[in-house]
């Protein structure tokens, strides 16, 4: 039996600065929130993707990262789903569960040369 395969890497612009916090356990959570580009004919469309970094990968991301930061992020995609408590609708959400990111510094306009990057974060979730 073929084992089903969850590994996802995305590139783009952090959209807000990311946001650390700690479970009760002591344990580092960091939220953040990418833009993406793709070109489709003569039109750029944004997807937006939410992220979380865990343990040393929160800190990493908390303390080198700012909003308009561009990164590649490596991990896997999970469904978070939960009853909206006003409506009692269903609702879901697709995240990015962190295990390594690569910053690249700040946004670049298209005539700025390339910027040195911070260093690597590899950490998996909790």
């Amino acid at each position: 039996m073929a084992t089903d395969i969850n590994i996802a890497m995305i590139s783009g612009n952090l959209t807000r600065d990311p946001e650390l916090k700690y479970t009760a356990s002591g344990l580092a959570v960091c939220n953040f929130s990418l833009a993406c580009n793709r070109k489709v004919g003569e039109k750029q469309e944004v997807s937006f993707l939410d992220c979380v970094a865990w343990k040393q990968g929160a800190e990493f991301v908390s303390k080198y990262l700012k909003k308009g930061d561009r990164v590649i992020c490596e991990g896997s995609i999970q469904q978070q789903r939960w009853q909206d408590k006003e409506s009692g609708a269903a609702r879901s959400r697709i995240v990015l569960q962190i295990k390594s990111v690569q910053g690249f510094g700040p946004r670049r306009s298209s005539n700025q040369a390339e910027q040195q990057a911070p260093p690597q974060s590899e950490e998996g979730s909790p």
